[in-house]
């Protein structure tokens, strides 16, 4: 879970650009957390900023990279705000894809292979992010983590560490198979229990 946190951290870095000064954000910021348990992937896509191949190229550093020089040279993705970075995803994936486009640019696609520290660039013509946003795909992921993935206690923790940002026009869906739940502001009045909404 806390894995998941960091990516999902980071679409927030990069919806900074369109926070403007009453509290909110210019335009709607969404953010999909997609689990296939046949395929075990998870991916997580964001309409945001998406990034440049530099922001992308802080992504093939070594996880043993210091974190003095991660702190010089500015790189959220390696840092991270929960202390894993974006190599968070060797712990319980064999890959991670990273689809991400910018207005301005084209679309990259880099891939990390857990036991290699460089990081591919790849083509995937069945990927369209739209105008700007970035899909962060972990593929391979080890069985029993894919088993213990409760949508109810991520829904949980997602509006725990991200209370404050749930209030400022954004939209956290979680896709479980048929299982779709919507992220809302942690409310301190109904701490026991979470619904989840079951589309047909």
């Amino acid at each position: 879970g806390k894995a998941l946190m960091e990516y999902i951290d980071n679409s927030f870095d990069s919806a900074d650009d369109f926070f403007n000064p009453n509290g909110l954000y210019d335009r709607k910021v969404e953010i999909k957390l997609t689990i296939d348990r046949d395929k075990r992937t998870i991916s997580i896509q964001d309409n945001c900023g998406g990034m440049n191949l530099n922001i992308l190229r802080g992504l093939a550093d070594s996880i043993n990279d210091s974190e003095k020089k991660r702190r010089e040279q500015k790189r959220p993705w390696v840092n991270g705000e929960f202390g894993l970075g974006a190599h968070a995803f060797r712990f319980f994936a064999q890959k991670l894809t990273v689809i991400t486009k910018q207005s301005i640019g084209d679309q990259i696609v880099i891939l990390i292979d857990r036991n290699d520290h460089n990081a591919q660039r790849v083509q995937l013509e069945d990927k369209d992010i739209g105008q700007s946003g970035t899909i962060v795909e972990l593929s391979g992921i080890d069985t029993t983590d894919m088993k213990n993935l409760k949508p109810d206690e991520l829904k949980k923790e997602i509006e725990t560490y991200f209370e404050m940002l749930l209030r400022r026009n954004v939209e956290i869906t979680i896709i479980d198979g048929e299982l779709q739940a919507v992220c809302v502001p942690f409310n301190y009045d109904e701490v026991n229990g979470i619904s989840i909404q079951k589309e047909i």
